[in-house]
């Protein structure tokens, strides 16, 4: 709960307020607010640039998945046999990550990749 101040407090508060605002002359005031406003459309017009390069990157993060998880079972198509498993030609087989030898005592690959969560 909030504390509310007394009536009296707040009227205090208020004529204080007044008072120094009161002082200040009008044309200062009004170029204040102009500064202020200029810069809250500012802010605004960053928020909304940043929003639109975040939906592109997400669309581009989406497209780049898909690929993927296109090249991975092709890779799989490629390496394995009906089992999951690297045949022999490619433990012999050199591709731009190198021998596939040293996956030969690796477990079995599964078909089906894991499909990435959704947010």
């Amino acid at each position: 709960s909030s504390v509310v101040p007394p009536p009296a407090a707040a009227a205090a508060a208020v004529a204080v307020a007044t008072a120094a605002t009161a002082t200040r002359p009008t044309s200062e005031l009004e170029d204040e607010n102009r500064k202020l406003r200029e810069a809250v459309a500012q802010a605004e017009h960053r928020n909304v640039e940043m929003a639109r390069r975040h939906e592109a990157t997400e669309a581009r993060l989406r497209m780049l998945e898909e690929e993927n998880n296109r090249d991975y079972e092709t890779m799989l198509i490629d390496l394995t046999d009906e089992r999951g498993e690297i045949t022999p030609a490619a433990r012999n087989h050199t591709t731009s990550f190198g021998s596939l030898t040293s996956v030969a005592s690796s477990p079995p690959v599964r078909r089906t990749p894991p499909r990435p969560a959704t947010v």
